[in-house]
Order: C-alpha cells, then sequence, then structure tokens
C-alpha cells in the first residue's frame, strides 16, 4: 500500500503535480490517502480527484483529521472512505472572491454554480440522495463531526477505531500471510492430487482420461511446477513405472546398508566380496568368477575338472548350487594343481 499525505491547504502546500509523482502507473499496489485539510483551490482538488478516479488500482481516503471544502471533493472520488471516531467531513457550495463589475459578478456566479452542480452530483451517487437536496443540504453546509455523523448522512464508511478494537475483525500482517499461505497451499495439494492421479492413470491403463492432461501437456502449460510434480509424482507412482535412475539408487542404497552392516559386525570382506554385493551379483555368478580367478591362477584347464556342467548349473539368477557343492568343485580345482 502506498501512503499519500493530503495534509495543508490545496493548490498550495498540497500540489496536483506533486500527488502525480507519488501515483504510479501499473496500478499493482493500494493507494491510501491520508488527508487532514480545509480545503483550497477547487481546480486543483478536481485535478486530484480526476487522479483518483483513473487509478486502476484501488483508492482509499481515510480522514485523518478533517477533510472539508475540495478536500471532501476528494473524499468522493475513491473506492473506500474510513473514518475515525473524531473525522470530519464539511461540503459547501464553492465561494470565491471577486472584483469587478454587475457582468463580473454575474460570470463568476455562472462559474461557482456550475462547480456546485458537479460536486453535489457526486455527493448525491454517494448517499443516495437528490441533487436537488445535496444542494439543498450545501447551501446551508454540511458539518458532519464524527463517525457516526457521517455514517447517519448516508456516506458508506469503514470505522477504523472499530478493526482495531474488536478482536474478531481485527487484521494483522501475520494472520493475512497465514491465510493466504494455507489457501496456496491446499491449492497446490488439490493441483497435484490431481495430477498424480492422472499420471498415474496413464501409466496403467496408457490413455488419458478425459478431462485430464498427461505429464507432458502440464509442464508444457506449466513449466514452473516440473520440480514438484515430478517429485510428488515419484511418491504416488507404482513401483514398477519408476524410473531406472530411480531403481539403480535404490539397489546401491540397498547394498551400502549391508556393507555397512556387515562392517558393523566385524566381518572382514574382500574387495571382490564387496564388488558382488555392491552390484547384486549372485551366488551362482560369484562363485562362476571366482573358481575362473582360481583356474588362472592354477594354469589348470577348467573344463577338465567339470567346470563346464557347474557353469551350466550356476548360470543366471535361479542358480540351485549348494554352498557344500561349490566348496567341494573349489577343492578339486586346488586339488588339480
Amino acid at each position: 500500500m502506498i501512503d499519500i499525505e493530503i495534509s495543508g491547504d490545496i493548490g498550495w502546500e498540497v500540489r496536483a503535480s506533486e500527488i502525480r509523482k507519488q501515483i504510479p502507473k501499473e496500478g499493482q499496489k493500494k493507494l491510501r490517502l491520508l488527508i487532514n485539510s480545509p480545503g483550497g483551490y477547487v481546480f486543483e482538488a478536481f485535478e486530484i480527484y480526476n487522479m483518483i478516479k483513473d487509478y486502476p488500482g484501488d483508492v482509499i481516503a481515510e480522514i485523518t483529521g478533517m477533510a472539508a471544502s475540495a478536500a471532501a471533493y476528494l473524499t468522493l472520488g475513491a473506492d473506500e472512505i474510513r473514518v475515525h471516531k473524531n473525522s470530519t467531513l464539511m461540503f459547501h457550495k464553492s465561494w470565491n472572491f471577486v472584483i469587478g463589475n454587475s457582468d463580473e459578478l454575474l460570470k463568476n456566479a455562472m462559474i461557482l454554480d456550475k462547480i456546485d452542480q458537479i460536486s453535489a452530483d457526486d455527493y448525491a451517487k454517494l448517499t443516495g440522495k437528490t441533487k436537488e437536496e445535496a444542494l439543498n443540504e450545501f447551501k446551508n453546509e454540511v458539518w458532519l463531526i464524527g463517525s457516526e455523523k457521517i455514517e447517519a448522512a448516508g456516506i458508506p464508511v469503514k470505522k477504523v477505531d472499530e478493526e482495531k478494537d474488536d478482536p474478531q475483525t481485527a487484521i494483522t500482517e501475520a494472520s493475512v500471510h497465514e491465510k493466504i499461505t494455507k489457501t496456496i497451499n491446499r491449492v497446490k495439494q488439490h493441483n497435484l492430487n490431481q495430477i498424480a492421479a492422472s499420471i498415474k492413470y496413464n501409466f496403467e491403463n496408457n490413455k488419458k482420461e478425459e478431462g485430464t492432461m498427461d505429464f507432458k501437456e502440464y509442464i508444457t502449460k506449466n513449466p514452473e511446477q516440473k520440480d514438484a510434480v515430478l517429485n510428488y509424482a515419484k511418491e504416488n507412482l507404482p513401483k514398477e513405472n519408476k524410473s531406472k535412475e530411480d531403481i539403480d539408487n535404490a539397489k546401491k542404497e540397498t547394498s551400502g546398508r549391508i556393507l555397512e552392516l556387515l562392517e558393523l559386525g566385524g566381518v572382514k570382506l574382500s574387495k571382490e566380496l564387496k564388488e558382488a554385493i555392491d552390484s547384486e551379483m549372485t551366488t551362482g555368478e560369484f562363485a562362476i568368477s571366482e573358481m575362473k580367478k582360481i583356474n588362472s591362477m592354477s594354469g589348470s584347464n577348467i573344463e577338465s575338472l567339470g567346470a563346464p556342467k557347474i557353469e551350466q548349473g550356476l548360470s543366471g539368477d535361479n542358480a540351485k548350487c549348494t554352498k557344500d557343492e561349490i566348496e567341494e568343485q573349489r577343492q578339486k580345482i586346488r586339488g588339480g594343481k
């Protein structure tokens, strides 16, 4: 919110040119006019009024003291009027100092009448009264002292004091932030649930349900959500549909945990055995690998010792050879040195 002070005489202490510099062009922030002025030059007030009406964002006129005459007219251009219990508004017919003959006086009277017509028209729209009723009130001067009088005149206002005193309506920055955060999180979670369900459905059925979009379509339209969707989808997709990278990482994590537990238990593992566990080698594959190394070191022919039969029986993940059988074959190899 941008605060702009309207304090002092309009046209002298408050200039439209200075107010213009404080108003942003994009209209993304609220403007709050803090008004405490006895009025001033009406045409200067008209210019400020027009700036307020043209501003694309919301404008709040808060009467911090008095808004009288030309300053009171500024409140008519705001989207919301805020008052304190001692705020004061004063409307009246415009007046001027004139020196000249009867023609000059008549011309000036016509100018003042036109100004009063404009002010009364805006006042009538705000209060729901007729222009004639507004002009009649202006003739006698309208003094509205205090928030109760202002409200009773038909002017829609927001009472600042009640906002602060009533804990049920008090709004703090923290409470607003909390509400916004909860809303954002709720929307995000709802969207992610829908996306995960859609991705899961596409994986399982290889087609899209009517009204849903697949992963590529969603990321194309919402590139900023890519990381969030990927992380969420990984937790919700079926295991068999997880990527090769995820599966490899899970295997490495498992083998690392096994090695760590064995070492903590005092088991001394050879480099070859660590590599076998890390690569998830089967018992059959490890036995064949060991026998080949022994055969290479002894210089004997593994085929002459019946190794082909053993290798055939141990190949693949479904090896049926027992530990005793593996040890028996090792002894045969060693006996052949």
